[in-house]
């Protein structure tokens, strides 16, 4: 059984989907313009059966409510300060984080007060030391713009939906698109800015200082992370990167039995092999 719930922070009220279970949590963070919808093929997977697993929608994204201070809440900064203050009100007594794409920029931008997190799985996060490396971690494929515009058409949102599938199914797609064209246009538009002022960390020194194991994984396919600068880094990570076959920016949805095998692998890592 899922639940859904509602926690109302003073920025905006968030959405909250939960399938209880008696083990550790896992707490999903989707991407820019995405939802936790993306993660259907993990919430339903039996093989999760035995953890809590917690997924939220960001704010102006799914079914949380748009921030009445984009400036200060759609950036990296005002997203992971909203991280912390979600996981202090679920008052958990340790978890693993998923972060997919952004969700895992999110979650390293404040890697440092995550006091209790055993570990950190990120799947397709773009890595950089600074706003300008960013371009190199990117493909040059014009569609990779529109993440980061506000005026974007249902058109220009499906090409730049195209970029994160290798194969996927015209549903998945759909999912996708739809997704992208329900969120608050500002997130893009004013996460963008953001990246322009500088308003990031480190994310790789912060991986390089770590204390906690962090994965990370991607399609084999993937279209819209430069995988040569990728690969590149591989050896920040345990087991260093693993590429998922027949898969590309989206391996959650592509190839979820690939994905969802390493990540039970990664969390049973992380707690020692005390569960299951």
């Amino acid at each position: 059984m899922i639940y859904h719930s509602t926690i109302t922070l003073k920025s905006c009220p968030i959405r909250v989907i939960e399938k209880p279970g008696d083990g550790p949590a896992i707490f999903f963070i989707h991407g820019n313009s995405m939802s936790s919808q993306i993660w259907a093929e993990q919430l339903k997977d039996g093989i999760f059966d035995n953890f809590r697993l917690i997924a939220i929608d960001l704010p102006g994204h799914g079914k949380s409510a748009k921030s009445d201070k984009p400036h200060r809440d759609y950036n990296l900064p005002g997203y992971g300060k909203l991280l912390l203050k979600v996981l202090d009100n679920l008052k958990l007594d340790d978890y693993i984080i998923v972060g997919f794409s952004l969700g895992g920029n999110i979650a390293l931008e404040v890697l440092a007060k995550l006091k209790v997190c055993r570990g950190i799985f990120l799947s397709g996060t773009v890595l950089f030391e600074s706003a300008k490396h960013i371009p190199s971690a990117l493909m040059p494929h014009p569609a990779v713009s529109y993440i980061f515009k506000a005026d974007t058409t249902r058109e220009q949102a499906a090409e730049a939906v195209e970029l994160f599938f290798n194969l996927g199914t015209t549903t998945d797609r759909k999912l996708y698109i739809d997704n992208f064209t329900n969120t608050d246009p500002n997130c893009r538009s004013f996460l963008a800015k953001s990246i322009e002022e500088g308003k990031l960390s480190n994310n790789i020194e912060k991986i390089q200082k770590a204390t906690i194991p962090i994965a990370y994984t991607t399609g084999a396919k993937d279209q819209y992370l430069d995988l040569a600068y990728l690969n590149s880094h591989s050896s920040f990570f345990w087991e260093g990167i693993k590429f998922l076959e027949n898969s590309g920016h989206v391996p959650q949805t592509e190839n979820p039995s690939q994905f969802n095998e390493y990540l039970l692998k990664f969390i049973q890592f992380c707690y020692a092999e005390s569960v299951s």
